[in-house]
């Protein structure tokens, strides 16, 4: 792809197009939308060799077995190591390429603050590349904040134990609506039991999922029959937190409907 290859580059563009549209059908289930959708393997070429240029000129980088390397012992930060920026063979790595897409995007919008929302195990490659951007002489590069996360471990392409938030979100809903066909009489008054299934579902899921803290590790159990990512946990309908965010939200409309309240709000 960095050599133009038209065949790998359009494979490349036709395989992003559909995981993007699969991206927006999901975080619409969340109530989630984003008006761009970029990434580091979209920037440009031009701005990738700005960035070699600037790291010369500025002697941050240099030159170690025919590759590109940033030694930040020499640049006074010695907890960062070192990093490679250019292989031998003259292709980029992530990290060039997002001291490109932070530059871009500082043309571009000319933020107030950029946060990068990654997990735990990128918090070395965000702190080398926030140091870099100081050293090239970046003042905005004090505008770019890392917020990390803790990762789901257990999770492996690989060995096939990946647990997709689409089968999360689905077994949330079924298992909420079994609960509610347990009440017979109640369930007979639900105008659109699926609709009421999958929110009550998505909300025990996303309740689940902030009331823990955001650095820790979730862990994922995988048996041969069938994933389960803390699913008692987060498919829990009752006696729990999202029981009690639940029934508060509910109680929310006829408290604005007291007369109490209607009296002040005409007053």
């Amino acid at each position: 792809m960095e050599a133009g290859d038209e065949a790998a580059v359009a494979l490349w563009k036709r395989f992003r197009e559909l995981s993007i549209e699969k991206y927006k059908d999901t975080y619409a289930r969340l109530n989630i939308k984003y008006d761009v959708y970029s990434g580091e393997s979209q920037v440009s070429k031009e701005a990738m060799d700005t960035v070699s240029k600037l790291m010369k000129e500025k002697g941050v980088s240099e030159e170690s077995d025919g590759a590109l390397i940033v030694d930040f012992l020499k640049q006074g930060a010695k907890k960062l190591g070192k990093a490679i920026v250019q292989k031998k063979d003259g292709t980029s790595l992530y990290l060039t390429r997002d001291i490109g897409a932070a530059m871009e995007r500082y043309e571009k919008y000319k933020f107030d603050k950029m946060i990068y929302v990654v997990a735990t195990q990128q918090d070395l490659h965000l702190q080398q590349l926030f140091k870099i951007l100081d050293l090239l002489g970046f003042d905005w590069a004090k505008k770019c904040l890392h917020v990390n996360f803790g990762m789901v471990l257990g999770m492996s392409t690989r060995k096939g134990t990946v647990v997709f938030l689409d089968d999360i979100l689905q077994e949330a809903k079924e298992r909420m609506h079994d609960v509610m066909r347990k009440n017979e009489d109640k369930y007979s008054q639900v105008e659109d039991p699926e609709y009421i299934a999958d929110t009550v579902g998505r909300t025990g899921v996303m309740i689940q999922d902030m009331s823990g803290k955001r650095y820790f590790p979730l862990h994922c159990y995988h048996s041969v029959n069938r994933s389960s990512w803390q699913q008692d946990q987060q498919l829990q309908v009752r006696d729990g937190p999202h029981d009690l965010v639940r029934g508060r939200h509910g109680s929310i409309p006829s408290i604005r409907t007291r007369p109490s309240l209607q009296h002040h709000a005409q007053s």
